[in-house]
């Protein structure tokens, strides 16, 4: 339907709808109408309804607030008293369902005030949104906590990939030998490469379906595999002995021996001839027929080296021996890898299942699975459920899933449709609207399907559904509209097989409603780059053209009304396919002076200012080689002229910390007097934590200010701002000074997804550069179509899952001679087309983000240009595309400020080196002092603990080993933790004549309830003689002293970090004091807690000096000790060789991805909660009893 029956159907709703909406066409308007509508019951035979019986699924929050916005504004016309009088597309449909409820007796301005009231509360939200409300409602039926909170992306992808790294360790020390084979194929697990093995399976996990799913998706390659390893015995006529490789070999070679008599040789090419020639030789030359198959696979090769890419070779006879051949030789081994890649996969779910119970939390494919699960297996739920609504919307249907699909099903199915999942026939015959452009599906790599859309649409239509069409644009100008059609048309002309869109010109062309104000202007540019550099080049380009097109004088391109005007910054975005090169085009904007944002996802890393912070902090935490230095200097932090900085690197080579007084003396005065704040924070390195030095010296160099007046200032301050609060948020997680740096440049050198600072659009004309994901939904006066060129299939990774192949997930194979070797060519071919689909689909996006004005941005011989070489001209000629205009020379002012501009004075590659990003380096340690203790205690149970985050079980924890208590009225831990906080909150002169009173008092200061077990535990301590002592004599007291202490190892240092419960200095003495909460056991009730002590001592040593004697013991909080327990520390030399020991183990443990375990006794004796991990009989036992 079209034109009035589109009005109509949406206005009636009686039947279930697919609503296909073209980019454009005003789809949230449609939803917001037909939301309207049912809500004032203006379908025939219905009455008014509330808001709270419409749910409306979207994809993003910001679409649901839109909707739910515009739904509002309709609601306050419908509340003036003549709404007739405002304008525009909301007024005339308040003014619409202003009359049906006046034909129906009711009073307008009454009910629009209730729906009004209502309408916060009202179900307009997003998919997972609904799924997470569902199973917090239900969280009990679904043995889930309902607190849960909902695991952000990227934190999914990390603890993905740290769950698969750990799954492969485990499987490599059991030497699984089919994991060994993949190993040698991929080259290891990997560590900052995307082609490591842990990051090709953690891709893999992120893109199966649910756990159960996923397991039947291996199942399935396996059930493959098996059949085709079968049916390559039969075509061989073998059946897979040792005996039959003379046979194999023979045959072979007298097939291509054969070929020289081939009658379709001469028509074809004489390689058939060459062939034959290449097996008489290797019969010649075989003393002795093949013993492995490995030789026969490499004979195959050798043919085929000489067949090349002859297309008659796969037609003649002996290609099916060749390719039987082959699958003779790979399917076993396929089957041995798939077969060890699936339990380590299963190993890794647990794992990663794991890890988010630890952390409370549900991904986002939980919430969907779980309430799916929910609603399928519990009718009645189903059906309590389904009363609460009577209408379901739900937005950008193509960007679906198989689990969102059930989903839906099950909320409109009819009643007492039983256990399991309804299918289409099967649901409410109205009341069901989805709306989707399969042109616009471009999310896989979430698991989105665009055959779901498309079976979903056919189902609804064969059980009576309407299809509905909306295909007049309103975003885009005419010409533009007409020129996206052309292309569209071209790209997805040839589109055929599963997930791919055919484009149909009769059904899919869309009607352009905006006019421009010149009818014979080109809407369309294309800006040919040059091939030499490509990216740069590409870049470079851009910035030129951007540059131009908002230059004084410039042509008016953007639209308002009936006038043009010239292009800002900000009417323009830079849509790119990834953010892989960003940086590149980020330096050539800025090469140009345009100030460029960087939206949502990623980007902060890449920023200077990033840079510019790293290299603080690697100064501020002596971590530098001189590269740190080179950069700050150069850096708007310090501000050195290339003039000075030239003459510096002259005069005494690169600047490095053990030239700093020499530095010193160099620098300007203007400059010294920088440097000097910058050496007097570095001296505070192990008292105050990276994120406030780095804000000292940001403060006191005056950084915000001087970044303010740089093109692009308001954003660069807010990025700055934004670094320090991810600083601070990494040392709230526990990274800790040098080990906060090191995560902050894996992450820059990963590419990790680090949000830039928000900044109003309206307060900053900047460009906006964003990926294509990101700018669906959005639309922009100009766009700028980067990359075009960089769209092409990549090579399919290692491994890869294809949903719509009957062999599912895939492996490649090094072949004998060591190349790659892909198999299965009817797999590969519909995994190819389909990635080619998608991507075709994302330049359809890309294109029609624009409203005034598109700039194609493509090489004259590049793959784009060749593609698309005949609708381009046509284009071209038909006014509605046209050639960029030659760049000027150099745009940029000279006057226009340039940071970073390269030095002329020095070697510039030697410069371009020493101020290049560092690289993460793991040759710095920074731990817990707690950490290396349970480390030397036992290597598993610190991974277990620190690095994979799994919970001990709850019935032997640690405190177990040293305690014998009966449990109190609070939390072990949190008893704990308040004893400590009042011990360092007390006097303790009063605290040793009342201790009750004192006590009482500290808890209200602290607010912290009072309870009789705080007496009971402390009154021993504060009335014994060592605090008697310590008040009689007015010794120091220091309370909570933090540590730093660092050790020199092989290749690099140890940080430790700790805290002194208690320090106190005893007429030339000092004693270390730590409390526990637990009771002395044993005959050296010191000896668990020795290495922590030891530990403390050494770094007191550094601090106090070899001649102050050190004493360090327990005070036992039990409510027994009054005094603490202490000892004499001493052999320094031998403590710290052993210290050294142990954090030398971990540091290799770490390295090679290797924890050694202990015995049985070992974790008996310390009642170890993860026995269950490295002794599963011994655990299974443990319950048993």
């Amino acid at each position: 339907m079209s034109g009035p029956a589109l009005d109509e159907g949406l206005r009636q709703f009686s039947r279930n709808i697919v609503l296909r909406a073209g980019a454009g066409t005003g789809k949230t308007d449609a939803l917001t109408r037909v939301y309207l509508y049912w809500l004032a019951g203006m379908a025939e035979g219905r009455s008014p309804t509330e808001p709270g019986r419409i749910i409306a699924l979207t994809f993003t929050e910001k679409a649901a607030a839109e909707m739910r916005a515009r739904i509002r504004r309709v609601l306050d016309l419908l509340c003036v008293v003549d709404a007739s009088s405002e304008g525009g597309r909301e007024a005339a449909i308040a003014a619409e369902i202003h009359a049906a409820l006046r034909a129906r007796g009711l009073e307008p301005r009454r009910e629009a005030m209730r729906w009004r009231r209502a309408l916060d509360r009202a179900p307009i939200q997003t998919l997972h949104g609904f799924c997470a409300a569902l199973l917090r409602e239900y969280a009990l039926v679904c043995g889930i906590d309902p607190s849960f909170a909902i695991l952000p992306e990227e934190r999914s992808r990390l603890l993905r990939l740290e769950a698969v790294r750990a799954a492969l360790v485990d499987a490599i020390e059991r030497n699984e030998e089919g994991l060994q084979a993949c190993l040698r194929d991929i080259g290891g697990i990997g560590r900052g490469s995307d082609k490591g093995l842990a990051r090709l399976l953690a891709s893999l996990l992120a893109e199966l379906p649910g756990e159960a799913e996923g397991s039947e998706v291996w199942s399935r390659a396996q059930r493959f595999l098996q059949d085709r390893e079968l049916e390559a015995y039969a075509q061989l006529g073998v059946s897979g002995a040792a005996s039959e490789i003379e046979t194999l070999w023979f045959r072979l070679l007298d097939a291509h021996e054969a070929l020289g008599d081939y009658p379709e040789a001469k028509k074809a090419t004489s390689s058939h001839r060459k062939v034959a020639e290449r097996a008489k030789e290797l019969r010649d030359k075989s003393a002795r027929f093949p013993r492995t198959l490995d030789e026969v696979v490499r004979g195959v090769d050798a043919l085929e080296e000489v067949l090349g890419k002859n297309k008659a070779a796969e037609c003649e006879p002996a290609a099916s021996l060749r390719r039987a051949l082959r699958e003779h030789w790979s399917i076993p081994r396929l089957r041995q890898r798939t077969e060890a890649l699936a339990s380590v996969c299963a190993e890794a779910i647990r794992l990663y299942e794991a890890l988010k119970s630890r952390e409370g939390c549900l991904d986002f494919n939980d919430l969907v699975q779980r309430a799916r699960d929910l609603l399928r297996d519990r009718p009645e739920i189903r059906e309590r459920v389904q009363s609460r609504f009577e209408a379901l919307l739900v937005d950008e249907f193509q960007d679906t899933d198989a689990l969102q699909r059930d989903l839906i099903y099950l909320l409109r199915a009819l009643p007492a449709q039983g256990v399991g999942v309804p299918p289409a026939t099967a649901l409410e015959r109205r009341g069901l609207l989805v709306v989707g452009d399969r042109k616009q599906s471009i999310y896989s790599f979430r698991g989105a399907d665009v055959e779901v859309f498309e079976s979903v649409a056919s189902d609804l239509l064969r059980a009576g559904a309407w299809e509905l069409s909306l295909r007049t644009n309103y975003r885009s100008l005419r010409p533009l509209v007409q020129a996206t059609n052309r292309l569209a048309a071209a790209l997805l002309a040839s589109a055929e097989g599963p997930g791919q869109v055919r484009y149909d010109a009769d059904r899919e062309d869309l009607e352009g409603q905006r006019s421009p104000v010149a009818e014979t202007q080109a809407c369309v540019e294309w800006l040919q780059t040059e091939a030499a550099g490509k990216v740069e080049a590409e870049a470079s380009a851009i910035a030129r053209r951007v540059f131009a097109l908002c230059a004084e004088g410039a042509e008016s391109l953007v639209h308002e009304g009936e006038t043009t005007r010239r292009a800002g910054y900000g009417d323009i975005a830079l849509l790119l396919p990834t953010f892989t090169h960003l940086a590149t085009y980020l330096q050539a904007l800025e090469k140009q002076g345009i100030p460029a944002r960087v939206v949502n996802d990623q980007g902060l890393l890449e920023r200077n200012e990033a840079y510019d912070m790293l290299a603080l902090a690697a100064l501020l935490l002596h971590d530098d080689e001189g590269r740190a230095t080179l950069a700050l200097l150069r850096s708007p932090l310090l501000g050195c002229d290339d003039r000075e900085l030239a003459s510096l690197v002259q005069t005494m080579g690169v600047p490095s910390p053990e030239k700093w007084n020499e530095l010193a003396t160099r620098l300007s005065a203007p400059l010294r007097s920088r440097w000097e704040i910058l050496g007097r924070l570095r001296a505070l390195r192990d008292q105050v934590p990276l994120a406030r030095l780095c804000q000292r010296a940001v403060e006191e160099l005056g950084y915000l200010a001087v970044l303010a007046t740089l093109p692009g200032g308001a954003e660069r301050v807010a990025n700055v701002e934004r670094l320090l609060e991810v600083i601070a948020a990494l040392e709230a997680e526990g990274y800790l000074g040098l080990s906060a740096l090191d995560e902050l440049r894996r992450r820059q050198a990963e590419g990790v997804r680090q949000a830039q600072a928000p900044t109003a659009r309206s307060a900053l004309d900047a460009l906006s550069i964003m990926t294509v994901h990101q700018s669906k939904g959005l639309q922009f006066p100009i766009v700028f179509a980067a990359g075009l060129d960089a769209w092409r299939p990549r090579r399919e990774a290692s491994i890869h899952f294809f949903r719509h192949s009957p062999l599912g997930i895939s492996l490649k194979l090094r072949k004998a001679s060591g190349a790659w070797q892909s198999h299965f060519s009817e797999h590969l071919a519909a995994y190819r087309a389909a990635i080619e689909g998608e991507r075709q689909r994302l330049l359809y996006v890309q294109m029609t983000r624009a409203e005034d004005y598109l700039v194609l941005v493509a090489r004259a011989e590049g793959p784009f240009a060749k593609g698309q070489r005949s609708v381009l001209q046509r284009l071209e000629e038909e006014g509605l595309l046209r050639q960029s205009p030659p760049p000027l020379a150099d745009p940029c002012p000279e006057e226009m400020p340039r940071p970073r501009s390269p030095l002329r004075e020095i070697d510039p590659d030697e410069l371009a080196r020493c101020a290049a990003p560092t690289q993460i380096r793991r040759h710095s340690l920074e731990l817990a002092v707690t950490h290396l203790e349970e480390f030397s205690l036992c290597p598993r149970r610190y991974r277990a603990r620190y690095r994979l985050r799994i919970d001990e079980r709850p019935d032997a924890p640690r405190e177990a080993a040293v305690t014998s208590e009966a449990s109190s009225e609070i939390d072990p831990r949190k008893r704990g933790t308040l004893l400590h906080r009042l011990l360092e909150d007390l006097d303790f002169a009063l605290a040793h004549e009342e201790p009750e009173a004192a006590l009482r008092e500290s808890c209200m200061r602290l607010e912290q309830p009072w309870t009789p077990m705080i007496l009971e535990r402390l009154e021993s301590f504060l009335r014994g003689a060592f605090v008697a002592r310590c008040v009689a004599q007015g010794l120091r007291l220091r309370r909570e002293v933090p540590l730093a202490w660092r050790l020199r190892l092989e290749g690099g240092q140890l940080l430790l970090r700790g805290q002194v419960d208690l320090l106190v200095e005893d007429r030339g003495h000092v004693l270390l004091i730590d409390y526990k909460t637990s009771s002395p056991r044993g005959a050296d009730p010191l000896a668990p807690y020795r290495f922590q002590l030891s530990t403390y001592a050494l770094a007191l040593r550094a601090h106090f000096g070899d001649d102050v004697p050190l004493r360090a013991g327990v005070q036992f909080l039990d409510g027994r000790q009054s005094s603490p327990m202490l000892e004499e520390v001493g052999d320094w030399q031998n403590l710290e060789q052993a210290l050294g020991r142990v954090a030398g183990d971990l540091q290799e443990a770490q390295r090679e991805g290797k924890y050694a375990g202990r015995p049985l006794s070992h974790c008996d004796a310390i009642r170890c909660g993860y026995r269950w991990i490295c002794h599963p009989a011994a655990g299974r036992a443990a319950e048993e009893i």
